[in-house]
């Protein structure tokens, strides 16, 4: 009896510390078909529950990560609570192309190749490969102009000085390929149209208003004067009432005018006695004779400054204004601007170029063994001209001045034969060599067509005197 007792009694204590286990298994996790029943014996405690739908776990089931066979999930991937981003290293970009490039640089004052090669970034070994590159690179320095252009071509690719152009004059340019540190120079030149035009005019004013109105550029007017400036003093001799007609030819290029070119023939009629020259060429040589084969030129010219007006001539005696006494003046005085060109009145060598204190600045020049020549107080020298230089006649060997005793801008110009002084204006002048018997009937076929449009352009004039 007491044996079940106690049995009673400890179930009891079972069942009072499994009752709060079961009261919170029954409030936490309700089913659709209700509460669970406990049933205690004596024995044993068995829980009996309907058939219900599985209650949740109380810890989340791990869930394992699929894996592609495309994809790879390391050990760090998988403990990170992030997705771990590896960061992707920055592509390295590609050269820009090149493309081929031109650039035309118009030459200033100042400018050199050097200047311009630098401005444009262009290292030395192109520039030596064009000053290198022959005689016309060696020049091209001398020849740069203001206002002449320059075309330089960047190849592509490098973007390096591939090709520079030099264009000298609208006729000529100067073509320097380059490659691999040297050039290649090629000459450029394009065809030229010559028309034959002609002028003529009376003199009025002047030799220059006159033959600017008659359509003449102040270079053809020059030119035509020096043609007969051996028979005509202009600064002295032309009278209004003076005639004048050229022949001449005018250049195109590619149908445009370019400028004036040679004159072929012309005549000058001062003070009713006419002069006329048609151009020829012998030997190599083009010169200008008479209707007859004479060359007019002459040995020496008459005058070694153009236009310009005499403010003395050869004289005994004359007033020096500087040392303010009488003495002779074995000279004729051009007067004329500072700066105006000075020519060599014949072919020679320079004998002496020096300043002398009387003559200031003075260059002599020696003909042969016979003539010498004297042109004083020049303001300057022709740039480069040196003692033992070879000059042709009317070539520019210096410029008027006053230096020396001189009271103004104007040339001393000397005349002397075996160291005599003879007077300039007044002295017969040699005359060059005629036209040799083989070469006349040539000279005639190429003057007879000239000298007789010569006439018909100086008919009107001669209509219409009284």
């Amino acid at each position: 009896m007491k044996s079940l007792y106690n049995k009673i009694i400890l179930l009891l204590f079972l069942a009072f510390l499994l009752a709060p286990l079961a009261f919170w298994q029954i409030t936490n996790f309700p089913t659709k078909t209700g509460p669970v029943e406990i049933t205690i014996e004596p024995k044993t405690i068995t829980a009996i529950e309907e058939p219900a739908e599985e209650l949740p776990a109380l810890i989340p089931p791990i869930i394992e990560p699929t894996v592609t066979p495309e994809e790879t999930i390391t050990l760090e991937e998988l403990a990170s609570p992030e997705e771990t981003v590896t960061p992707e290293e920055p592509a390295q970009a590609e050269p820009a192309f090149i493309e081929e490039r031109w650039v035309i640089h118009e030459v200033k004052p100042g400018d050199t190749l050097s200047t311009i090669f630098s401005s444009q970034e262009i290292g030395t070994t192109a520039l030596y490969a064009v000053i290198n590159s022959g005689k016309e690179g060696k020049q091209i320095e001398r020849t740069l102009k203001p206002g002449q252009k320059l075309l330089l071509r960047f190849k592509e690719g490098t973007g390096e000085l591939d090709l520079l152009i030099h264009e000298v004059n609208l006729v000529k340019s100067v073509q320097f390929d380059i490659n691999a540190g040297s050039a290649i120079t090629t000459v450029l030149e394009k065809d030229v149209e010559k028309r034959i035009v002609t002028a003529s005019g009376t003199i009025t004013s002047s030799l220059f208003l006159d033959g600017q109105k008659a359509g003449l550029s102040d270079r053809t007017i020059v030119e035509m004067a020096g043609l007969f400036n051996f028979d005509i003093d202009f600064a002295r001799e032309i009278q209004p009432g003076d005639y004048f007609s050229v022949i001449y030819e005018a250049k195109y290029i590619d149908g445009d005018f370019f400028g004036n070119g040679s004159i072929l023939a012309a005549e000058f009629i001062n003070t009713g006695k006419s002069f006329r020259v048609v151009r020829f060429e012998r030997d190599g040589a083009v010169d200008y004779y008479n209707e007859k084969g004479q060359s007019r030129k002459k040995t020496f010219t008459r005058t070694p400054v153009n236009f310009a007006r005499i403010s003395s001539k050869f004289t005994k005696s004359r007033y020096h204004p500087v040392l303010k006494r009488w003495r002779s003046h074995k000279g004729v005085d051009y007067a004329a601007k500072t700066g105006t060109p000075v020519l060599a009145t014949g072919n020679g060598s320079v004998k002496i170029i020096q300043k002398q204190r009387g003559y200031g600045k003075v260059i002599y020049l020696q003909h042969g063994k016979k003539y010498t020549t004297v042109y004083a107080h020049l303001s300057r020298f022709k740039s480069g001209l040196k003692k033992g230089h070879k000059v042709k006649q009317g070539e520019v060997i210096g410029y008027v001045g006053s230096t020396g005793l001189a009271t103004g801008p104007h040339l001393h110009y000397e005349f002397r034969i075996n160291d005599k002084h003879v007077d300039p204006l007044s002295h017969k002048l040699p005359a060059a060599d005629p036209i040799k018997d083989d070469k006349m009937a040539q000279f005639k076929k190429v003057a007879a067509p000239l000298l007789q449009q010569l006439d018909q352009l100086k008919a009107p004039v001669i209509a219409g005197q009284p």
